[in-house]
């Protein structure tokens, strides 16, 4: 998470919600949107490989990539109408701030809201979302961006999860300063549904499609305003119960996910060197700790290069040469190098297949 004064034109704030570890909690509050029956919930959570207990236990951590492949379950049981983008509308507009537990306490009772955009994006693991965020302003407007890494696979899943991220914040603005100011328009990375008409219907503002990124746009006066409920000292102490549960699910990761997370956030990925000063450690430090764990910098640098590499592939309209270039190879040649190591055949011969 960066912060910055706002300028005149300029983003200054860049968090990432699509936090390695979460609590269980998120996922079920999918499928109570969906009224799942509980055979069903248990069914499905068995089959993501999550452990029943989570059924009694919803503070227990799961991993993001849990998370999705329960959220990818249950959209294969989302029938042709509404179609996805729509149903994520609905699942985005139902939530609510105290859906969030003593995250949603604490954004209740800031001060402001760019006290509410620093407490999202400094605990993410709290909120269960998927996108990295961008809030900027440009001139009378405040904006905010909502973006996918390649980790989130699936035309029907990036779009559920863009759009729920992006609608859910829409909803808690509206908890925490009321109805007024609505927002200005809303843009989505994505061509309009058969059920287009009834979305813009749902929403209280323009709804534009096939936009170059997922974006919902203010008057840039809600930077001034002051939350209904705002109370420095409740808004101290719920922030401080978020720092303490944020940091029991940031140690519960290894040394080696943290490496991952990072090697996954950059495009091109940074270094060994770059990772090791990220992570406020010598490069030797960071090869003595990852060999403890059974791992090292280069065995996780092809993991992470060979899967968004698939990912990427799989965009019809990225070049061999702008992959390449994405996964920090030097040349077309050396990228398809490593892709044949890996599984035998070319990138080009991969793709067609």
């Amino acid at each position: 998470m960066s912060l910055d004064r706002p300028s005149t034109s300029a983003v200054f704030l860049r968090g990432d919600l699509a936090t390695p570890r979460r609590t269980v909690l998120g996922v079920f509050g999918h499928f109570a949107q969906a009224e799942l029956p509980p055979q069903e919930v248990q069914s499905l959570l068995l089959s993501c490989g999550l452990p029943m207990i989570a059924l009694e236990e919803p503070d227990i951590p799961i991993t993001h990539d849990q998370q999705l492949a329960c959220i990818a379950a249950l959209l294969d049981r989302v029938g042709p109408e509404p179609s996805i983008p729509a149903y994520a509308l609905g699942i985005g507009l139902d939530v609510r701030i105290t859906t969030f537990g003593v995250l949603g306490l604490a954004l209740l009772h800031a001060p402001d809201l760019p006290a509410c955009l620093r407490v999202v994006t400094e605990y993410p693991e709290l909120s269960w979302g998927h996108s990295q965020i961008a809030v900027g302003r440009q001139g009378e407007h405040l904006f905010q961006a909502f973006t996918l890494d390649g980790r989130v696979t699936g035309e029907a899943l990036r779009h559920y999860c863009v759009t729920v991220d992006l609608v859910a914040t829409v909803r808690m603005i509206e908890d925490l300063f009321g109805p007024h100011p609505q927002p200005e328009s809303i843009w989505l990375p994505y061509p309009a549904p058969p059920d287009a008409a009834a979305m813009r219907k749902r929403l209280a503002c323009p709804l534009r499609f096939d936009a170059p990124e997922a974006r919902v746009v203010y008057p840039s006066s809600l930077l001034g305003a002051t939350p209904r409920l705002a109370n420095p000292l409740l808004f101290r102490a719920y922030e401080k119960l978020c720092r303490q549960l944020a940091r029991q699910l940031r140690t519960d990761v290894d040394l080696a996910e943290q490496v991952r997370r990072l090697l996954w956030l950059s495009s091109p990925p940074p270094d060994r060197a770059e990772v090791a000063r990220m992570l406020a450690l010598s490069p030797r430090t960071l090869a003595r700790r990852l060999a403890a764990e059974g791992t090292s910098y280069g065995a996780l640098q092809r993991e992470v290069r060979f899967a968004r590499a698939r990912e990427l592939l799989r965009d019809r309209s990225r070049s061999l040469a702008e992959i390449a270039a994405a996964l920090g190879f030097s040349d077309p040649g050396a990228f398809s190098r490593a892709f044949k190591a890996w599984t035998g055949e070319p990138p080009s011969a991969w793709r067609e297949d």
